[in-house]
C-alpha cells in the first residue's frame, strides 16, 4: 500500500507534497486504513527499509519523510502499554525477517530516539525498558 501512495505522489508537484501536514496525513491514514487497523500500518512504515527511500523521485522521498514524521507523532500519542505492543510486535517481524536471511536496515533506529531531544517522551521511555534486553538490537 506504501509503494502505491509513493506512486501516486511521484505525479504531484514537490510542493503540494510539502503542503501535507502531519495531522491531514493522519486523517487520511485513519480513513484509509481505518483506526482498528493503524497499529499495523504503523508496523509497515517502521519496518519499510531505508533503501525504499533511495528509489523515490523527489516527492517520494518527501512523502516517505512525512510518513516519518507521522509514525513517531502517532505511536507518541499511544499509552505506553500500547506502545510497548507495537515494539513487541515490531521484533517479531524483525526475527521473522533475520531467519529468512531479509533483514536490513529499517526506517528509523529508534535507539536514536533515547538520545533525541524530549518531544517523543512516551516512546524513549519504553525504549529505556528495553535498553538491556537482547532485543535492543533489533530496533536500530
Amino acid at each position: 500500500a506504501l509503494n502505491r501512495l509513493y506512486a501516486y505522489a511521484s505525479a504531484m508537484d514537490v510542493d503540494d507534497v510539502a503542503e501535507i501536514s502531519t495531522e491531514e496525513l493522519k486523517v487520511l491514514m485513519k480513513k484509509v486504513f481505518g483506526k482498528d487497523a493503524m497499529c499495523r500500518v504503523l508496523v509497515s512504515i517502521a519496518l519499510e527499509g531505508q533503501n525504499n527511500a533511495e528509489k523515490l523521485n523527489d516527492t517520494g522521498k518527501m512523502l516517505y519523510g512525512k510518513f516519518t514524521e507521522f509514525f513517531l507523532e502517532d505511536l507518541s500519542d499511544y499509552k505506553k502499554a500500547d506502545i510497548q505492543d507495537f515494539f513487541d510486535l515490531y521484533i517479531e517481524q524483525r526475527k521473522r525477517a533475520e531467519s529468512y536471511g531479509h533483514d536490513y536496515k529499517r526506517r528509523i533506529d529508534f535507539t536514536a530516539l533515547m538520545e533525541s531531544e524530549k518531544k517523543y517522551d512516551r516512546i524513549i521511555n519504553v525504549l529505556k525498558d528495553m535498553e538491556d534486553s537482547d532485543e535492543i538490537k533489533y530496533l536500530r
